[in-house]
């Protein structure tokens, strides 16, 4: 500090240095200052990084199937209750990252790559601010958070994985004390690697997690404006609450200004390409039933205005929106989360047909597709049980984790493959920290792919849930009834958990 202060004093008028002195000293007490770590999560890339730990006792190991909700939970425990200050951003990073300038837009790809065809033989047209992609490889997108800033070597890891990523909602809190301030941080250090990077802001349309000065504010607003904005229990008549936090009530009009406002404001501010939309449900559980009908009505119409606010060079990727097509018309892409979707897709299997269609018909209106699908929700046959204590344990040691996350990529894959588009996107992970699987390079991502030669097929000769699907350089195959794989590879090398398969 003594050195960049007399730095200061030798290189600008007094009144400039003693104003940028007041600027660093209250940065500092914002909790902004450098924070060294160890570099604990890197890529894992090799079959010997990822040797198991010796096992534990045998009273540890439980069924994949009891905890496969638990472990795909994201909800952060560390809630930082300490007032941020949003407009008091750090002006330079610690690795002294300049910011990169906008890129321009003509409305569509300005890239090579220009036009692609759906599998209904629809051209799918790109927007120019869309991430490049391309039917080389399975594309994937990354959504990840941690307590402190990344490490430069994860940044660099992350960057050679992707280049379409969320920060998600509570990420470098336990330094900036802020995610909005954390999402700025790593999105410039993300474009200094890759100029092309596309990074999205998170925030909830339902739940006010307490991770943004924004929403740390609601409990000293005035009855008046939390009347205005927040939900009430109609059962109880108190403002509702999830997990202790405050709950937004998407059917009143002034809950749509603030939060189309807050998310613009946001995402300008953090210098993000765009905004990750969580949630869709508008807390339904919580309302009279004469309330149900207006729910989505609401959505579209809080859609249409967080739009015309980010600008039309902003991303919209918005949540679990495929049920309604309004909800994709006044968006740029959608996600397939399959939170739970162990439960409801063994029990109606067509679920997983459902999701191929959809991503059709999305991508036959010119949107994004990301579909992820966590490894412990389908395990095949013959597959060990999880170790719950060394799965547990990931946070510190993730080599289980990866290692388990690794073995169980056949069946994920494979779906995705079965419903891939122009512009579809891979995530998978355990979850969304940055020790659910983030930093794994996945080979069977890197493998030729090239376009497909139509869209998935029946094989009732082979059951009733089994289809197939053939691409450029791979034949995918997939058993619905038992969660078996196969991917054949033009190289010779196969992706499966099929039985008999070597």
């Amino acid at each position: 500090m003594i050195n960049s202060v007399t730095a200061l004093k030798r290189s600008v008028p007094p009144i400039v240095a003693f104003t940028a002195l007041v600027i660093v000293v209250s940065a500092g007490c914002l909790g902004c200052r450098p924070v060294s770590e160890p570099d604990k999560h890197t890529v894992i890339d090799s079959a010997k990084e990822l040797a198991e730990p010796p096992p534990l006792n045998t009273a540890t190991q439980v069924p994949v199937a009891k905890i496969a909700e638990d472990v795909t939970a994201t909800v952060a425990k560390d809630v930082v209750n300490d007032t941020a200050v949003e407009e008091a951003t750090v002006a330079t990073s610690p690795e002294q990252m300049p910011q990169s300038a906008p890129e321009s837009s003509s409305g569509i790809s300005n890239d090579s790559q220009a036009k692609y065809v759906t599998s209904s033989g629809k051209p799918f047209v790109p927007k120019s601010y869309y991430p490049k992609w391309s039917w080389d490889t399975v594309r994937e997108y990354k959504m990840l958070y941690s307590h402190r800033p990344l490490t430069d070597r994860q940044v660099r890891n992350i960057a050679s994985l992707t280049d379409f990523i969320c920060i998600e909602k509570s990420h470098a809190v336990g330094r900036f004390k802020c995610a909005m301030l954390g999402t700025k941080h790593e999105a410039a250090r993300f474009k200094r690697v890759n100029p092309h990077i596309k990074t999205l802001f998170y925030f909830n349309s339902a739940y006010a997690w307490p991770f943004t000065s924004y929403t740390k504010a609601i409990p000293k607003w005035s009855e008046k404006k939390k009347h205005s904005i927040l939900l009430k229990d109609h059962k109880t008549q108190r403002y509702a609450k999830f997990r202790n936090n405050y709950v937004f009530d998407i059917l009143k009009p002034t809950m749509r200004t603030w939060w189309s406002d807050t998310v613009s404001t946001a995402v300008r501010t953090s210098r993000a390409n765009g905004l990750f939309w969580d949630q869709t449900h508008g807390a339904s559980w919580m309302r009279p039933k004469w309330q149900m009908s207006k729910i989505k009505p609401a959505h579209v119409t809080l859609l249409k205005m967080t739009k015309k606010k980010l600008g039309q060079d902003s991303i919209l990727l918005v949540n679990n929106a495929t049920d309604d097509f309004r909800y994709v018309a006044n968006c740029d892409g959608v996600m397939y989360e399959h939170y739970g979707m162990d439960k409801r897709y063994k029990k109606n299997r067509s679920l997983f047909v459902k999701d191929w269609d959809q991503m059709l018909a999305v991508a036959n209106a010119g949107k994004i597709n990301i579909y992820r699908m966590p490894p412990l929700s389908f395990v095949p046959h013959n597959h060990p049980p999880v170790n719950q204590a060394y799965l547990n344990n990931r946070r510190k040691d993730s080599r289980y984790a990866d290692n388990y996350t690794r073995k169980l990529i056949p069946f994920p894959l494979a779906c995705f493959l079965m419903g891939a588009q122009p512009y579809s996107y891979f995530m998978y992970g355990l979850g969304w920290g940055l020790h659910d699987g983030a930093l794994i390079n996945f080979p069977e991502t890197k493998k030729k792919l090239g376009p497909p030669k139509g869209r998935y097929q029946k094989m009732p000769k082979e059951g009733r849930m089994v289809f197939t699907r053939q691409f450029e350089h791979a034949k995918v195959w997939v058993n619905l009834n038992t969660f078996e794989a196969e991917i054949k590879w033009s190289d010779e090398t196969t992706t499966s958990n099929r039985r008999g398969s070597k």
